[in-house]
């Protein structure tokens, strides 16, 4: 029985731990183009700063790694342009339905958010699009 509690404790203890793990780790940031008649993709901006790309899309340096202070300046930019306030899904007028979306994924330690668009009406959301492109040095 004694054995049963300890063990208990410890994995009950190693929670926080775990959890503190994942808090140390950075934001991590995903956006591109899905829907519409034209071909999707995706870059990616992970937690450790390395990228990942699909679909017709090019970076400058695929090997490139960003820094945690590049991260975090990214969470602040998109703060600034109240992203996290932002409809998830934003159709601008006189976009056609076969208009493809662009969409950001922001994740940090406490919240994860999307945000779609369909046109060019919303100049926050494509402040911090551009802003992550050109971080992950996106070629046009």
């Amino acid at each position: 029985m004694h054995r049963i509690a300890v063990l208990a404790t410890s994995a009950l203890l190693a929670l926080p731990a775990a959890g503190a793990a994942r808090a140390r780790e950075g934001p991590s940031f995903a956006f591109g183009r899905i829907g519409g008649n034209i071909v999707p993709f995706r870059v990616e901006i992970r937690a450790d700063g390395t990228l990942e790309r699909s679909g017709p899309v090019r970076l400058a340096h695929p090997d490139a790694r960003l820094s945690l202070q590049r991260l975090a300046g990214l969470v602040r930019f998109a703060r600034t342009q109240r992203f996290w306030s932002l409809p998830q899904r934003i159709r601008c007028r006189g976009s056609l339905p076969d208009y493809a979306y662009l969409f950001v994924t922001i994740r940090t330690a406490d919240k994860t958010r999307t945000v779609m668009v369909r046109g060019g009406c919303n100049a926050p959301f494509s402040r911090v699009y551009t802003g992550l492109a050109a971080a992950a040095a996106v070629l046009r």
